[in-house]
């Protein structure tokens, strides 16, 4: 069935001109046609990346996906910028990224004429229960606050990614579109960070009504894929030749005595893979005695995901945390006063004081 269909969108709509100062690109979802040109730009734009479009291959996958949606801004006849929504099934939520404008391009106004489109062909579907997305640059930040529905900043990556060789820091933003109609649940007890904060920064931006309720046994969540691996009682996601030598904790078999051992099994885990150079933990916002321990083995907290665990159902809060072990200071492109702010909030759980535990 053609897109159009599928999304309630007006056919019109996959062809849609936008004014440059050179010329009207032509602004259209992206078809398997499109895969080799696409990959082309962004091996131009993105040498010796983490970034999933390496090769011709990655982009064919993903379009092949129906779930997946990717606009591209075309200028007589040629792709000159892009943006996606690419579907997680593992939580059913949408990340939005993927973007890319030519350099000869930018600063034309490509990246917001093909933003909003692409959040609208999922949201118009009523696709997804969550949106995301992982901006490296300010001025994305601030597009991505004036979409429907807004992003909001919600953490940082703690320089998970690489470009060109370089480490970069990038946000984490968020969003509950209108349609995610799900039981939000948030922690009974105690919480690692300033209840009164976390409403304030965090659920009132995103229009969350949380009812407070048991969080099942699980600690680590995250999405798995053919490189995840048990170690100990970890599961972890790596793939040792990717650029960023990044390592995710993606699950565990959820034991009584989790935060008695953690530590030791983190520092075997290095010991075992020394050419880490990043790992990030995602842990349910009630596991206070494990993101504790992660702490006090050098893991600091990076951003609070509400919503973010879905099981049964509901959706649960978690806490992601991240620690580095490369040497160099992560770039970041115009936005350090949010990440002082990041810290301010996200600091030790200990030191959050009897309000966080009321």
């Amino acid at each position: 069935m053609d897109a159009s269909h599928e999304t309630g969108t007006d056919a019109r709509a996959e062809r849609a001109p936008t004014s440059l100062e050179d010329g009207c690109a032509i602004v259209r979802r992206a078809t398997a046609a499109d895969a080799i040109e696409i990959a082309a730009l962004f091996q131009l734009e993105y040498r010796d990346s983490s970034h999933p479009f390496q090769t011709v291959d990655d982009v064919s996958a993903f379009l092949s996906d129906s779930r997946n949606f990717e606009i591209v801004a075309e200028l007589d006849d040629r792709i000159v910028s892009s943006m996606a929504m690419a579907y997680c099934a593992w939580n059913d939520s949408y990340e939005l990224g993927r973007a890319i404008t030519h350099f000869d391009y930018r600063r034309h106004g490509l990246a917001g004429a093909v933003m909003q489109p692409v959040v609208d062909w999922v949201r118009t579907a009523r696709l997804g229960q969550v949106f995301f997305g992982f901006p490296r640059a300010r001025r994305i930040v601030d597009l991505c606050a004036a979409l429907a529905p807004a992003m909001v900043v919600v953490g940082h990556d703690g320089g998970r990614n690489v470009a060109d060789g370089t480490r970069e820091t990038h946000l984490i933003v968020y969003a509950i579109p209108p349609h995610g109609m799900f039981e939000h649940v948030a922690p009974l007890g105690p919480v690692p960070f300033d209840r009164h904060r976390l409403e304030q920064r965090y659920y009132g931006p995103l229009d969350a009504r949380p009812v407070p309720g048991s969080y099942p046994p699980t600690c680590f969540v995250g999405e798995t894929s053919g490189t995840s691996a048990a170690f100990e009682s970890f599961l972890i996601d790596y793939a040792p030749r990717s650029a960023n030598r990044a390592l995710e904790i993606v699950g565990d078999s959820a034991r009584a005595g989790r935060p008695m051992n953690i530590g030791r099994e983190i520092e075997r885990l290095q010991r075992l893979l020394p050419e880490v150079e990043h790992m990030t933990a995602t842990v349910l916002a009630d596991k206070t005695a494990v993101i504790e321990a992660l702490w006090d083995v050098g893991f600091q907290a990076t951003a609070y995901l509400p919503a973010w665990f879905k099981l049964e159902g509901r959706r649960y809060d978690c806490v992601q945390l991240s620690k580095c072990a490369h040497r160099t200071t992560p770039s970041t492109l115009g936005f350090d006063d949010l990440l002082i702010r990041l810290g301010q909030e996200l600091t030790d759980p200990r030191a959050a004081g009897p309000r966080a535990r009321s």
